[in-house]
Order: C-alpha cells, then sequence, then structure tokens
C-alpha cells in the first residue's frame, strides 16, 4: 500500500504529505539553536532519560557491533553526522535542529557545557 494513500484519520500515514513525507511545519519564530536547546532540556530528557546515560547505553551496543570501543560522546558525534546527511539530501529544518541538539549533547557529555 502506498504511505501517502491511506485515508485513517488514526494512523500516522494519515498525517503523511505527498511521497509519504511530513507536512512543513506551522511557520515559527524560535530560532534553530532555541528549539534544539527546548527539546534536549525538555521533551526528550522526559521521553529518554539523561542523556548520559541514554548514550553510554548506546555505546555499548555499538561497541559490540563495530568490535572497537565507542563512547557516549562519539554516540553523540555519529548521530549529529547522519542528521547532517539528511539534511543535505532532505534540507529540512528538523534535520538541522536535532544536528544542533546531538552537537549541545556532544559538548555537554564531553564537560564543555553543562
Amino acid at each position: 500500500m502506498n504511505e501517502a494513500a491511506c485515508n485513517c484519520e488514526s494512523c500516522s500515514f494519515a498525517r503523511l504529505g505527498p511521497q509519504g513525507k511530513k507536512p512543513n511545519p506551522e511557520p515559527t519564530t524560535e530560532t534553530v539553536l532555541g528549539e534544539a536547546e527546548r527539546i534536549i532540556n525538555g521533551p526528550r530528557r522526559q521521553d529518554y532519560g539523561d542523556a548520559r546515560e541514554s548514550f553510554e547505553i548506546i555505546a555499548a551496543g555499538w561497541s559490540i557491533i563495530v568490535g572497537a570501543p565507542v563512547s557516549g560522546v562519539q554516540v553523540a558525534l555519529c548521530m549529529d553526522w547522519l542528521k547532517t546527511c539528511r539534511f543535505i539530501s532532505a534540507k529540512d529544518r528538523d534535520s538541522l535542529v536535532d544536528k544542533a541538539g546531538y552537537t549541545a549533547l556532544a559538548a555537554r557529555l564531553k564537560g564543555i557545557d553543562q
């Protein structure tokens, strides 16, 4: 089934635009950096808990997968790179917000920022 063709009001596909993409969000006066700061200190922290703990768990799994030690900071940097690649191909604001959030978390984990 073509995801964009679904007319069901209860499924996530119904909220997708052409080619299964999310429609453009409402215009905002919040900066990319401001939104990233708000998200990593609010909803994401509530959803996933402390970033240091979360990234260390991810790092442990990635270490097993790649067969080499991976740190929480490296997890943040890899996720930042993933968002960079997505932005290059899609040029969406959400990728930049997420990228800024991962950069801020990398700085926090490294002890550069609080």
